[in-house]
Formats: structure tokens, sequence, C-alpha cells
């Protein structure tokens, strides 16, 4: 059976417990003094001491009995603030005890991908990652980010703070309805082109996993294509794969195993919505473009009216990589 976990060391919570007994009979309502190393059964838990928020782990709620208020509750980890003497609204912890709408694992999920799908779906939304770096929380209004925070080594907030995770390569992450909202709002702008700038403020060595825009890329001075080839195979020793695309999409030249025209097909495909997208994004024209996933990345630059395009294995993430495309 599922179960509502009480921490409450002076077994101060008796009204609220048998509240919540009659109010949810289909769950096993426990009371305990300190917090069990086992929380497996756990669909929530409310407390009256705060809770360290070290791993994903079923939502808790604050009773209010030490002067916490709801905005030190949330930077504590709280999903919501309760008065040990109520009046108690019991839509709220069923939101709680829903379903998270989206989970998963930070390996396997594109985060800006998930940010992005939210920000089309609109309503407020609050994004919690966990990984073992730290824990940190976006929060969303439509396509507008209003807080984030990241909790670990360092606090960080606002744009330091997406950075941090987005930069993320493990952990694990639950999109929640926010019954605790920031009082004021420590970033602001449509999620699409924060990530952009995220991206853009992030470290060389990164190792993060996801689209990057080259829209500053300037063509480099010609050169023999042979030449060329030789050079793109020094800055891109991993690539299995690179081709030499003319401006009707045709393979003028190639290095390297694989399906040259699939490669060709992906790029002039992609090429083709690079205005639309640069447009939609507010970036003006795009030059290029870089996406992968676990195994495989594939990218592709603009140099006059050539375009060369190049598959490999991503070792160190896209960022990476994007601005080792710089140099061509």
């Amino acid at each position: 059976m599922p179960q509502i976990l009480l921490i409450s060391p002076g077994n101060r919570l008796s009204s609220l417990e048998a509240w919540v007994k009659e109010s949810f009979p289909g769950f096993e309502v426990r009371t305990v003094s300190e917090l069990p190393e086992d929380i497996s059964e756990a669909s929530l838990i409310i407390s009256e001491t705060p809770l360290k928020a070290s791993g994903l782990h079923p939502p808790w709620v604050m009773v209010n009995g030490h002067g916490i208020d709801p905005e030190e509750a949330r930077v504590l980890g709280a999903s919501l603030v309760l008065s040990p003497e109520g009046p108690w609204d019991k839509n709220q912890l069923e939101r709680l005890l829903e379903a998270p709408s989206i989970r998963g694992d930070l390996s396997s999920f594109s985060l800006p991908d998930v940010l992005q799908l939210l920000a089309v779906k609109g309503g407020r939304h609050v994004v919690l990652v966990f990984s073992e770096e730290g824990h940190g929380r976006i929060f969303l209004e439509g396509e507008e980010v209003y807080f984030v925070e990241f909790q670990g080594r360092e606090t960080l907030s606002g744009l330091e703070a997406l950075k941090r995770i987005l930069s993320l390569g493990s952990g694990q992450f639950e999109v929640r309805f926010p019954l605790i909202w920031p009082k004021e709002a420590n970033i602001s702008g449509p999620i699409q082109a924060l990530i952009i700038e995220a991206t853009r403020l992030e470290d060389e060595t990164d190792d993060t996993d996801f689209f990057l825009d080259l829209d500053e890329l300037t063509p480099a001075s010609s050169t023999q294509e042979s030449g060329e080839l030789a050079r793109l195979r020094d800055i891109f020793p991993e690539a299995s794969l690179i081709v030499v695309l003319d401006e009707s999409g045709t393979v003028r030249e190639s290095f390297g195993e694989g399906d040259r025209e699939a490669l060709s097909g992906l790029t002039s495909y992609i090429s083709l919505n690079l205005t639309e997208i640069g447009e939609n994004l507010a970036l003006g024209d795009l030059k290029g473009f870089a996406m992968g996933g676990a195994k495989t990345l594939w990218a592709a630059v603009k140099r006059g009216n050539r375009t060369i395009a190049l598959k490999a294995f991503p070792r160190k993430g896209i960022l990476r990589w994007s601005k080792k495309l710089l140099e061509v």
C-alpha cells in the first residue's frame, strides 16, 4: 500500500495525522520521529523538521511550526508549507500525490528539449533536477523562465544556475506543478534564447549535449579541396565520415566510411530549415548546426557555396564540437 510519512520528533501532529488518514483512505499513514533509511514506499513526506534534498525523493511538505516562511521552505526543498493547526487543503496534497508529468534520466533525455516542450505546452511548471553535484529548480511560466536556482558546492541563481543545470551529464529530473512560487524573479526571457545564452557561456571543456547555433561563422579563405579535407581530418580526428557538398547538396568530396548520401540528405534537409529556425529564435541567418545523441554527432557548416558535414562519436559533447567547428 502506498504510504504518507509524517515526521514528528515530539509526536505533535496528531490532529494532522487524523485528518490525513480521513482524507486519504487509500494510503497507509505512518508517523515516525525521524526520516527512515527506506522511504521507497512513501508517496509523500510531511515533516516538522527540514529535510536535506540530496537525491530524488518523494515530495515533502514543511509543517510551519518553526516560523519558516514559504520562501525559506522552498530554498530548503519543500513543495508546500502547512500550518500545524490547519485548516488544510486536500487539493494541494492531492497535487503532490500525483505522479510527475515528466520524469527521466539526464543521460537519456535532453533537458533543453523538455524545457522547450513545456514552453509550448504553456502554464506554470517547476523542473526539479537532482544529481550527485547538487539539486536545482527551474520555474517556468509559459515560454518565460521566471526563476532558476541550484544548490551544490555553491549556491547559484539566475543564468548561472541555468548554465550549471544544463551542464549536468548525469542525474534525474521531474516536472511538477509548483505549489510554492518564488516571490521575485531572478531571470527573465524566453527559454529558447536563455538556453542558447547559457550554452555560449559554458566552458570549452564542458560535455553538454544540445543544439548550438553557429550564426557568427564567416567563410574561410578558399583552398584546394584535397588540402581542405586533410585539414578537416586534423581538426576532427574522431570523425567517421566527412563530406563536402556543393550548393545543390551534391557530394563533391568525402573521407571515411558510412552512407554519404544519407549524411548529405540530412544536412540538406536541416540546412533548408535553418532560416526558419533562425527567424523563430530571433537569431538571424544561421550558418551551421550541431546535434547528437548518446553515440553519434552530426554537424555541418556553410562555407560560401559549399557545406562541410560530418558524422562522429561525441566524446567531448556538442558544445566542444561546436567550438571546434569555428576553426573551420
